[in-house]
């Protein structure tokens, strides 16, 4: 914490947000909630007009002190690639393959404005055919946003490059992606 807080104390222009996210889901870590409490607290003190932001799979919502922690943060984005199993599986890998379910029951808990990120991607890994532009995939996308009631999406594209190569989704076709969710009642916005 001493290395952030001279970080925003000596930076000439504050940061727009802190940001939690990387490789790997952050509220893994055994002291997540007492690292967000001391980060805004240091946010507070040093860059009050900084947010404090985290993005999550949804895997640790079910545990209180997550959730609390993170109905804290100025916002919390939920991170879903697809709705298809299958899908999920190539993707994300998770270690726990009833994630989609888990994320279904999990995102209602939180009571702050839910945002959810989808990726859109299409390619190979390790043998199997991905693509989550289908209409199959936007639908049950589609459904799931309904079923956790988001209250905004964010749809985008491959921005770096990637471990395996995959294809980088066109802006147009992420804004017909956008146009069929914002159809369905949805608030989405295409980065």
């Amino acid at each position: 914490m001493e290395h952030l807080a001279h970080t925003l104390q000596t930076m000439p222009q504050k940061p727009d947000a802190i940001t939690f996210a990387g490789n790997g889901e952050p509220t893994i870590h055994p002291e997540f909630a007492q690292i967000i409490g001391d980060v805004i607290e240091l946010r507070n003190t040093h860059s009050p007009q900084s947010e404090v932001v985290v993005l999550t799979n949804a895997t640790q919502l079910h545990k209180p002190q997550i959730l609390s922690a993170l109905q804290k943060v100025d916002r919390c984005m939920f991170k879903l690639d697809s709705a298809i199993a299958q899908t999920i599986a190539a993707v994300n890998q998770p270690a726990n393959m009833d994630f989609l379910n888990n994320f279904i029951s999990n995102v209602p808990l939180f009571k702050a404005k839910k945002i959810i990120q989808t990726m859109f991607l299409r390619g190979v890994v390790g043998g199997t055919i991905i693509d989550n532009t289908t209409n199959a995939e936007i639908a049950a996308l589609i459904e799931v946003y309904k079923q956790v009631q988001v209250d905004e999406v964010f749809v985008y594209a491959i921005q770096r490059e990637t471990p395996v190569p995959l294809e980088t989704v066109s802006k147009g076709e992420l804004t017909e992606i956008a146009k069929r969710v914002r159809e369905a009642g949805i608030v989405v916005n295409v980065s």
